[in-house]
């Protein structure tokens, strides 16, 4: 078996092919790089834009919000309106009712003991 190297100018020769090649190639992988890198700038602005938009629709919804004090409050409220309702209702029923009984007590004969 021999071990005999090719001459030192073919190898460095070689070498000298291999290096353009790579440097050929890192140029190409740069210009990808900054091609992502303008692509890239536009879209994160758009992305940034798109958060603070949610980010203020979500404060004016948060701002406009009842509270769980202010949903109690107005069930409260709601209770205490329908129970003076309904007790303005018992009231006119009971009344109805009064005069009902005077009506049908003035037309019963009297009773005798």
């Amino acid at each position: 078996m021999s071990t005999k190297l090719p001459p030192l100018s073919a190898r460095v020769t070689a070498l000298e092919r291999s290096q353009t090649i790579l440097n050929a190639r890192i140029e190409e992988i740069a210009e990808d790089v900054a091609d992502s890198f303008e692509q890239q700038v536009p879209y994160q602005v758009r992305i940034e834009q798109k958060i603070d938009a949610l980010t203020e629709e979500v404060a004016a919804i948060k701002a406009t919000m009842a509270t769980k004090e202010d949903v109690a409050a107005s069930v409260v409220a709601s209770e205490e309106r329908m129970q003076g309702s309904i007790a303005a209702l018992e009231k006119r029923v009971l009344n109805a009712f009064q005069q009902l009984l005077t009506v049908i007590d003035q037309r019963l004969p009297p009773q005798g003991k």
